[in-house]
């Protein structure tokens, strides 16, 4: 796993400013819990600058019953419960763990470096969440699952679990780790920490490997149907999978209280991390079949989920995404090489989400996102349909071919129901109408953009359409191609021709920077009501200060900062530290300023352009 170290101090920082009461994330009352979103469509929590993600209660295992299983040396007719006498296949392992109860806490521990063939299937273990039912490896290294073909390396469909310190791999299959909520009501208290899973969904006959493809620059020429069929490209396949059930009649699942942390994921397609399910349909978007998208008959979105410290890389489609999700973190990950595969017609991007509300994104590094194969997106990070009340801070985007940034938004077709929550016909049909995702209060703020788009007509920092609306761009560094004449730094449009345009952005105090004298783009001809003021412009063209309309615009000041040739890593923000004390004041005051700046430094009270606020001798 990659240390982010910088991101580390930072996090601990605010952790710290938190404990003593300096401001935290209230959490929102659930008054049904067999609807996990009030009535009130206005449903909100405020964010603070010191948000940082909950975590779980460490258990005690003193007391647990634990089961050992090793495949070379065990028999399924020991009792297991002695490291010395271990039971052996995953067949015994599967009948054990569905016959689990409350009563009895539970661990099961595999074999470190000893390979497990076919599916670890947790369906219908029973655990509280006190004590939660136990799933990892002993001795040296992490036990192997091996899918061997099937669907799933691993599948869980209950809560009060944890698993940790598994590697899962299956070329042949669908899904590394497979969490389906199969019973109505929620899936709760679910961690899965420290795993490997790769080789997923992924049959590569190249010679060359995937690193050495991308270091040469040639993913172009891959034979991506050889990897992946086109048939089995699809989101819900890939790495960890998050989905459930459809049945009508059981009736809706979601998730809740879930923690997936310090795994790292390559070689999968599509998806490194996906997060859905099909009862998240809501009055923003289509997705998923829950018939109830009115607030007032309620949707059923994920709740409390946490993303964190994960390195996904090398990713078919997207590294990670969140859809469907309200009171959730995406936090100090690492994304790779999303959309490696280039495949045509599809677009992914690195690390996003969709339809979710109060979400925090920090301290995240995505970069390489690919384009190649006519393939689209291709940002680093996506603020995707129906976002609202995003907090996006303290993040690194590097070197993706789409750009550093994609904000959108699109009409969707979602059915007419009746006051009893059934569907209207017409003709025998079922009646459906357009609207506007409700995109709306997205921050951005104290982020780092660096080399980002692949062309000229791929924006160095941001790509926004369709009906996004409010949206504040404060305190940001972006550094474009000195190596491309006439970039664009921004573009703005409308992907659905049924939606609105974007409206209500406001950029101040940020720095855009290019290391050369460069004819640099913006388009805005497509964005109704904008507002730049009070940006620090540095060789940058004068048409684009004008086109914004940034009449307290800084273009005299040189912001000396350097790009280093090694950019990887969320510890080399620090290498962007502007040398120029200029830039350290002069800043436009705002109410919502953090008291923290990208490399951890004490803000309060300083109004300045960019993400840093001293120098790194002055700190």
């Amino acid at each position: 796993m990659k240390k982010l170290t910088a991101a580390f101090l930072l996090r601990a920082l605010l952790l710290f400013a938190a404990a003593c009461g300096l401001g935290t994330v209230p959490p929102v009352d659930d008054p049904n819990k067999d609807d996990p979103v009030p009535d009130d469509p206005a449903i909100q929590t405020v964010y603070e600058e010191y948000s940082m993600s909950p975590d779980y209660e460490a258990i005690d295992t003193d007391g647990y019953v634990t089961y050992y299983f090793d495949p070379e040396n065990g028999d399924d007719d020991n009792a297991g419960t002695e490291e010395s006498a271990p039971k052996q296949t995953l067949a015994e392992l599967n009948r054990l763990l569905n016959r689990v109860d409350e009563d009895t806490p539970t661990q099961f521990l595999l074999k470190g470096g000893a390979t497990f063939t076919g599916t670890l299937s947790v369906q219908f273990a029973e655990a509280t969440k006190e004590k939660p039912l136990l799933i990892g490896s002993y001795g040296e290294g992490r036990a192997i699952i091996d899918g061997d073909g099937e669907a799933n390396g691993v599948i869980i469909s209950v809560g009060n679990l944890r698993v940790s310190g598994l590697e899962v791999t299956n070329p042949e299959g669908l899904v590394g780790i497979y969490v389906y909520a199969i019973h109505a009501g929620a899936l709760s208290d679910l961690v899965i920490r420290d795993c490997y899973v790769h080789d997923v969904n992924w049959n590569w006959t190249e010679e060359r490997t995937p690193e050495q493809i991308a270091a040469a620059d040639a993913v172009g020429s891959l034979d991506v149907n050889g990897v992946c069929p086109n048939d089995r490209f699809v989101y819900e396949r890939g790495g960890i999978i998050f989905n459930t059930h459809q049945d009508l009649d059981i009736g809706p699942s979601w998730y809740e209280n879930i923690w997936v942390e310090d795994n790292h994921v390559q070689h999968v397609s599509r998806s490194g991390m996906f997060f859905t399910s099909m009862w998240i349909s809501s009055p923003e978007t289509s997705w998923g079949v829950n018939k109830f998208v009115s607030f007032e008959n309620g949707w059923y979105p994920s709740r409390n989920v946490v993303i964190r410290d994960n390195f996904v890389e090398y990713t078919g489609g997207d590294n990670i995404v969140l859809l469907g999700s309200v009171d959730s973190y995406i936090e100090g990950n690492t994304g790779y090489h999303s959309n490696f595969l280039g495949r045509t017609g599809y677009a992914n991007a690195g690390i996003w989400p969709i339809s979710v509300r109060n979400c925090v994104i920090q301290f995240n590094e995505a970069a390489y996102s690919h384009l190649e194969n006519g393939a689209a997106d291709g940002e680093g990070f996506d603020l995707d349909i129906g976002c609202k009340n995003v907090l996006f801070q303290y993040n690194y985007s590097h070197d993706n071919d789409g750009g550093g940034l994609l904000v959108c938004n699109a009409a969707s077709e979602i059915y007419v129901l009746d006051e009893n929550g059934n569907y209207t016909f017409e003709n025998g049909q079922p009646v459906k109408r357009i609207v506007d995702g409700d995109w709306t209060d997205v921050t951005v703020r104290n982020n780092l953009f660096v080399n980002n788009g692949q062309t000229a007509d791929n924006p160095a920092f941001m790509v926004a359409s369709s009906s996004c609306k409010n949206m504040y761009v404060y305190n940001n560094i972006i550094v474009m191609r000195s190596d491309i004449q006439s970039q664009y730094l921004l573009t703005s449009g409308n992907f659905a021709s049924t939606a609105e345009l974007p409206s209500g952005f406001v950029f101040r105090n940020n720095i855009i920077y290019c290391p050369q004298q460069s004819y640099t783009r913006i388009m805005l001809e497509n964005m109704r009501d904008y507002t730049f003021e009070n940006n620090l412009f540095y060789n940058i063209s004068s048409e684009v200060v004008q086109l914004a309309g940034d009449g307290a615009a800084v273009t005299d000041i040189d912001p000396q900062i350097s790009v280093p040739a090694e950019r990887d890593g969320y510890d080399k923000v620090t290498a962007y530290v502007p040398q120029n004390a200029a830039v350290f004041s002069g800043g436009t005051q705002l109410e919502n300023m953090l008291k923290y700046d990208l490399a951890g430094n004490d803000a309060e009270g300083v109004f300045y352009y960019g993400a840093f606020c001293k120098k790194p001798e002055q700190a």
